[in-house]
């Protein structure tokens, strides 16, 4: 991997204001899901100042965007058995209401030939954020949604997320979790 560092979006702000943090942002491309370049270049901003996501930059030694995501918390309603549900509550309760760390985004940047960055790699990033706001506040799952394509599913699979059944899939999406064992 080379080298890389990542910034949140507010940092980015306070150093180059939000203008030229708009113009940096147009940079990003991924054309496999128009959306997720649509929320960084056009909504990002916004739901940074809101407070309703926190998004962050990977960043290469160049200053050139490799990847971003965006995190947040959910309330999802589940469907689990008892097992499910201890593993995901931790053992407090019965319930079917859960809060989760939500990856409401997560891309890697079309527009950089041999983009050296992989799923591994900002998995890894994610977690080290959310470990950081678990010991600050708690919270153990972390979930995401993906459109309901088999392969897409599958490599979210082999990097340990799950399957769960909401109550509310909306949009046709499939909502994924796992719960990492921080270190």
């Amino acid at each position: 991997m080379c080298n890389k560092k990542t910034i949140s979006l507010n940092e980015l702000i306070e150093n180059l204001g939000i203008e030229e943090t708009q113009r940096f942002l147009t940079f990003f491309q991924y054309s496999r899901n128009p959306d997720v370049e649509k929320f960084l270049v056009q909504k990002a901003i916004r739901f940074e100042q809101a407070s309703a996501t926190s998004t962050h930059l990977i960043l290469n030694e160049n200053g050139q965007i490799l990847a971003y995501y965006a995190l947040s918390f959910k309330e999802i309603r589940i469907e689990a058995s008892k097992t499910l549900w201890k593993k995901l509550s931790g053992g407090l309760g019965a319930g079917n209401i859960l809060k989760v760390f939500l990856i409401g985004q997560i891309a890697k940047n079309e527009a950089i030939s041999n983009n050296p960055i992989n799923l591994s790699t900002i998995l890894d990033d994610i977690y080290q954020q959310i470990y950081l706001a678990k010991r600050s506040v708690g919270g153990r799952v972390i979930v995401l949604e993906c459109e309901d394509h088999p392969n897409l599913i599958s490599h979210y699979q082999k990097h340990g997320f799950q399957l769960l059944q909401t109550v509310e899939d909306e949009n046709q999406l499939k909502t994924m979790f796992i719960v990492p064992a921080f270190k």
